[in-house]
C-alpha cells in the first residue's frame, strides 16, 4: 500500500531525472543506469534507496552489501508490484566527518592488516564532497603504489586500483560515485550525490522547517522511552539542518522559541527559515534525523535499506514524518555477510575448526599444539644487530675528535645496519611461522580473513581488496543469489581462485545461514 501511494504521488519527476543524468554524465554510466534514471522521470516509478558516507577505496565491505541488498529488494518489488523500481545509492557527500572515511585497511600476503590513509586531512569544516584531493597535499599517488605493492600480482589488481583509487582533483565522494557506478552499473545501480538535486531537497527541508519539529521529535522520544528504548539521537540537542557557509557549516536546532543557528543568533520561526532555505537551496542539507525525510520527499521511495545503527534513529522519526508530510517509508535491513573463499575453507578444515567457532573467536584462535621454538639463527641475528649497533656507537666520541660530522654519520650508519638486520629477522620469523604450516599460517589466514583486527569482516575489509584479489564476476553472481530480505547473517561461500593463482574471475557463489 505504501509503495502504490508513493507511485501515485505528484512529484517533479522530469527535473529530478534530468539532474541525475547530468550528475552522472562525467562517469559515463552503463546503459542500464541511464535507463533507470530516465525511469525515475516517469510517473508510477519507485525507488529502493540505501546510503553511506563515501569512504576511501569504496569504504568498508558493508557498503557493497548495502548496494547488493538494494538491488535484490528493488528486483523483488518490481516483480511483486508490476511497477518500475529503481535501486538508488545515496552518496552522503554532505558528511563532514573526514576522520571516519579518509582511511582503509588492506591485508598483505602475510595476513597483516595495514592502514592506508590520505595525508594532510583533518576533521573538518568542509563536506567530504567538496574536499578536492591532490597528490601534492594528500599523496594519492603514493596510496596507489602502496596498494600495488601490498596485494598479489594479478590482472584484477591493476583494475581495482584504477577503479577505486582517488584521482587528482577528485573528492572522496566523486571517487566513490565513479567506482560504484562502474562496478555495479551493469546491474542498474544509480548512485546519487545530493549536490545534484539541491532544489528538490530544499523543498523537503523547507517543509521540515515549517513543521513543529521539536514537538514531533519529543513525542517520538517519549514513545521510545515508554517502551524501554532511549532515542538513538537526543532530540533536545540534535542538529536538524545544516547551513553551509564559507567559514564552515552552521547547525540549526529546533528550540522552544524557534530555530536557532547559534547561541548568539535570534531564533527564526519556521516560515522565515523555510524562506531562507528556498532562497539559497545550495547552502542547505539535512542532518542524521532529517536526511531520511528530505530524501523521501524528493524521491518516490518504496523502501530504505539500512544497517542496525540507522534503524535505531529511523524508529524515532514517525511523528516528525507525520508533522512535515513525509511518507512512513518502510525500513529493510541490509544483508550482513561474511565472504568465505576456498583457501579459508581449507584452513578451517586443517584446523578442524567450524566457521561458526572461527567467527565467535574474533581472531583469538588457539593452535592445537604449541609452536616450535624459534630457530637459533634468528635469535643470533637479532643479537648481532643489537651488538653491532652498540659497538659502532661506542666509537662515536673518538671519531668526533677527527670530525663531528663523521660521528653523526656513524650513528646513522649504526641505525641503518640495525634496522636492515631487524627487517631480515622479521622476515625470517614470518618464513618460519609459515613453514610450520598447520598451525600458525592457517590460524593467521582464518583470523585475518573472517574477523580482521577482531572485527566483523564487512567492517574492515573493502570491496577494493576483494576485486583486486578475485575480480568482479563473483559480485554479479552474488547479486543474483542474494535474497531481497536477509533475516539473519549469511555466510557466502565463493568458488573463487585461491590466493596463489592469477585468475581474476569467479566460478560461482552460494549463500547459506551459519548456525549461530
Amino acid at each position: 500500500a505504501h509503495a502504490r501511494s508513493i507511485a501515485r504521488a505528484a512529484r517533479p519527476r522530469a527535473a529530478l531525472a534530468a539532474a541525475l543524468e547530468r550528475g552522472l554524465a562525467a562517469h559515463e554510466p552503463h546503459a542500464r543506469v541511464l535507463d533507470n534514471v530516465r525511469a525515475l522521470g516517469r510517473d508510477g516509478s519507485l525507488a529502493v534507496v540505501t546510503g553511506q558516507q563515501p569512504g576511501l577505496l569504496g569504504g568498508p565491505l558493508y557498503c557493497l552489501h548495502k548496494a547488493l541488498s538494494t538491488l535484490a529488494l528493488a528486483r523483488a518489488l518490481e516483480r511483486e508490484l508490476g511497477a518500475r523500481v529503481v535501486p538508488v545509492f545515496w552518496n552522503h557527500a554532505d558528511d563532514h566527518d573526514i576522520a571516519e572515511v579518509h582511511h582503509a585497511w588492506v591485508m598483505n600476503e602475510h595476513f597483516d592488516w595495514r592502514k592506508v590513509g590520505l595525508s594532510g586531512v583533518s576533521s573538518g569544516r568542509m563536506p567530504v564532497g567538496e574536499l578536492a584531493l591532490s597528490d601534492a597535499t594528500h599523496r594519492i599517488g603514493a596510496i596507489s603504489q602502496l596498494l600495488l605493492q601490498s596485494l598479489p600480482n594479478r590482472p584484477s589488481r591493476a583494475r581495482a586500483v584504477e577503479l577505486f583509487a582517488p584521482r587528482e582533483s577528485e573528492t572522496l565522494a566523486t571517487a566513490f560515485t565513479r567506482a560504484f557506478t562502474r562496478l555495479l552499473g551493469e546491474l542498474g545501480l544509480v548512485v546519487l550525490e545530493p549536490a545534484w538535486i539541491r532544489d528538490e531537497l530544499a523543498l523537503g527541508l523547507a517543509q521540515i522547517a515549517r513543521s513543529d519539529a521539536r514537538a514531533a521529535l519529543a513525542r517520538g522520544g517519549e514513545r521510545l522511552r515508554s517502551g524501554g528504548h532511549p532515542p538513538a539521537i537526543d532530540p533536545d540537542s540534535a542538529a536538524l539542518l545544516f547551513e553551509h557557509r564559507g567559514d564552515g557549516r552552521r547547525a540549526w536546532r529546533a528550540g522552544e522559541h524557534g530555530w536557532t543557528g547559534g547561541a548568539d543568533d535570534a531564533p527564526l520561526d519556521g516560515a522565515a527559515l523555510a524562506a531562507r532555505i528556498a532562497a539559497e537551496p545550495a547552502r542547505w542539507s539535512g542532518a542524521a534525523l532529517t536526511r531520511p525525510l528530505a530524501q523521501d520527499l524528493a524521491l518516490p521511495v518504496a523502501a530504505y535499506v539500512g544497517g542496525p545503527g540507522e534503524l535505531a534513529y529511523h524508529v524515532q522519526l514517525a511523528e516528525l514524518r507525520e508533522a512535515c508530510g513525509a511518507p512512513q517509508t518502510p525500513f529493510a535491513p541490509r544483508a550482513s555477510l561474511v565472504l568465505v573463499t576456498r583457501d579459508v575453507e581449507s584452513s578451517l578444515a586443517s584446523l578442524e575448526l567450524s566457521l561458526d567457532a572461527a567467527l565467535r573467536a574474533r581472531g583469538e584462535i588457539a593452535e592445537e599444539r604449541p609452536a616450535a621454538e624459534r630457530p637459533a639463527v634468528i635469535a643470533r641475528l637479532a643479537e648481532i644487530a643489537t651488538r653491532t649497533a652498540r659497538e659502532l656507537n661506542a666509537e662515536r666520541d673518538a671519531l668526533a675528535e677527527l670530525d663531528p660530522g663523521l660521528a653523526i654519520q656513524l650513528r646513522q650508519s649504526a641505525d641503518q645496519i640495525k634496522q636492515t638486520i631487524k627487517r631480515l629477522v622479521e622476515k625470517s620469523e614470518r618464513v618460519d611461522m609459515n613453514r610450520r604450516g598447520r598451525g600458525t599460517r592457517h590460524v593467521r589466514r582464518v583470523a585475518a580473513s573472517l574477523t580482521p583486527r577482531g572485527e566483523p569482516q564487512e567492517r574492515v575489509a573493502t570491496a577494493f581488496e576483494w576485486v583486486a584479489r578475485h575480480g568482479e564476476a563473483w559480485i554479479r553472481e552474488l547479486a543474483d543469489a542474494l535474497p531481497p530480505l536477509a533475516r539473519e547473517p549469511l555466510a557466502v561461500h565463493l568458488e573463487l581462485p585461491v590466493a596463489g593463482t592469477d585468475a581474476a574471475g569467479a566460478d560461482g557463489a552460494g549463500a547459506d545461514a551459519p548456525a549461530e
